[in-house]
């Protein structure tokens, strides 16, 4: 993509390139680039590695001691891998190749690492007041809301978020994902305010309705669609059903496209793949299933093949949201591998100008890597 390159072009300069090198040294022998969030113990854990010379990996603990010897890949794209899944033990660590050593990076349980960076996220939505009333980050928001990251602040932010776009479905706007933001806020206040929840829903079709109508990609309207559904068997509306299959209908539609793999504020199609299996299950959704792994597996090898290839946070999102739904961690690698090349502890702005939707696609990232799987 376009967008992720121009982002990752911009933060290469900055990455996990360390300064420990050998004594005398001019120059770093290797370029190490890992995740300085950390690792979950777990979770496969993936590290790039740039060197012309023939290396030895070793994780060193706390107290200078070796304790693993990770295992080197094959020179592919410039870069090679590091990877030390084994290391399981929660503390902090360093990687050491050759006469590079890494800056730490901690192996922790995932909320302790994630739910801080999701946290960031919805402190810069709430600086950027041109993101923050997006649907594309009001959706965001009430998913993490679902996820377990119901804070004040995400709380303030939705209310904020789903009145101005309220406004602006009375204007005669609406999208699939406006509707997607309708849906799930109706879920999330039917027990406080039942009565705003009825309007929400049918707000939500209306704005199905409109974007249906001025033909919208199936993608946005599969997620529209699918929310929708949700919603409505929730609260025992016979109308579930029908919006089942419209989804299902718009999102083998989305399926014959050439689509990405990335979730962000144009691309919502892993989203909504995902929602749909989760809530179908466990009916077959194998047409679900095979859209979203053509899509990944088409990243993992531009990835395989390009430094810069198929690289970002919307990545990450995707390969977890295919995990969560189907169970099936065959992209947890290739996951960790790109919040190597995607750094966490870019300063707040990092991209945004580059990326509409980049902080609303931070927090669903993070917010997915911090929860518990069975919330989801």
């Amino acid at each position: 993509m376009t967008k992720v390159t121009v982002l990752l072009v911009a933060v290469l300069t900055v990455l996990l390139v360390v300064p420990g090198t050998r004594t005398g040294s001019p120059r770093p022998e290797a370029v190490l680039r890992l995740d300085r969030a950390g690792y979950a113990p777990g979770e496969t854990k993936i590290a790039y590695l740039r060197t012309t010379a023939e290396v030895r990996a070793v994780v060193v603990g706390p107290d200078g001691a070796d304790v693993l010897t990770p295992r080197i890949g094959p020179r592919r794209g410039g870069l090679r891998t590091v990877d030390f899944s084994a290391l399981s033990e929660p503390g902090t660590y360093r990687l050491r190749v050759g006469g590079t050593l890494s800056r730490p990076f901690r192996v922790a349980p995932a909320a302790d690492l994630f739910r801080p960076l999701a946290l960031d996220a919805v402190r810069r939505l709430r600086n950027r007041p041109d993101e923050e009333t997006t649907a594309y980050a009001v959706v965001a928001l009430l998913l993490a809301e679902r996820y377990g990251l119901g804070t004040p602040d995400v709380v303030a932010l939705i209310r904020r978020g789903v009145a101005a776009l309220d406004r602006r479905a009375a204007a005669g706007e609406g999208t699939g994902q406006m509707a997607a933001v309708f849906a799930l806020a109706a879920r999330a206040e039917v027990e406080e305010d039942p009565a705003g929840a009825e309007s929400h829903v049918a707000a939500a079709v209306r704005a199905l309705g409109l974007a249906s109508g001025r033909g919208e990609e199936p993608g946005h309207l599969a997620l529209g669609a699918t929310e929708l559904a949700r919603t409505a068997r929730s609260f025992g509306d016979p109308r579930a059903g029908d919006w089942f299959r419209m989804a299902l209908g718009w999102a083998a539609k989305d399926a014959r496209r050439a689509g990405d793999a990335a979730l962000g504020i144009d691309d919502v199609s892993a989203l909504a793949n995902a929602e749909l299996a989760a809530a179908l299950a466990p009916e077959p959704v194998t047409a679900l299933r095979t859209t979203m792994r053509s899509r990944l597996d088409a990243a993992v090898d531009r990835a395989g093949a390009d430094p810069l290839g198929a690289s970002g946070l919307g990545y990450v999102a995707s390969a977890h949201l295919y995990e969560q739904a189907f169970r099936d961690g065959r992209y947890a690698a290739y996951a960790t591998a790109q919040r190597s090349r995607t750094p966490s502890w870019c300063p707040g702005t990092c991209g945004a100008e580059a990326f509409p939707g980049a902080d609303a696609t931070a927090l669903l990232t993070y917010a997915l890597l911090a929860v518990d799987p069975s919330q989801l």
